[in-house]
């Protein structure tokens, strides 16, 4: 079985090793955020330990909205094309001893804060053979 972190790191070496992390201004991260840049941000929701792990895996793309006429709006340039991106690079993929499928994706604003997130949910399965 993988911890919650090893999980992550997973999906974390995934996302460096992909055309998301050079299309972001920002970081990947799997340990919070730190920039008001377009960053990647891995968390876990669930996880079991069955014989075949399944956990719930987050990757959202914070994306921060642009000034017009005195007011922020969604920057649909950028959100559009990493949209695109991000369901390209996570529609499939897989390790070692797992593999993962996009599952879902949305794109919110973010309470307080002048910016979008585009969330991308994945399902991850653990072969514990």
């Amino acid at each position: 079985m993988k911890t919650p972190s090893e999980i992550k790191k997973d999906i974390y070496r995934f996302v460096c090793a992909s055309d998301l992390k050079d299309a972001i201004t920002g970081e990947v991260s799997y340990t919070g955020r730190e920039t008001d840049k377009e960053d990647c941000c891995i968390s876990l929701q669930d996880s079991d330990n069955d014989q075949i792990q399944t956990a719930f895996v987050y990757v959202n793309v914070y994306v921060p909205k642009i000034p017009n006429n005195g007011r922020m709006k969604d920057n649909i340039s950028r959100l559009s094309i990493l949209e695109k991106l991000c369901e390209k690079v996570l529609m499939c993929g897989d390790g070692d001893t797992f593999r993962f499928e996009l599952r879902k994706q949305l794109t919110l604003d973010v309470n307080g804060k002048d910016e979008s997130v585009i969330t991308n949910k994945l399902e991850y399965l653990q072969f514990n053979g």
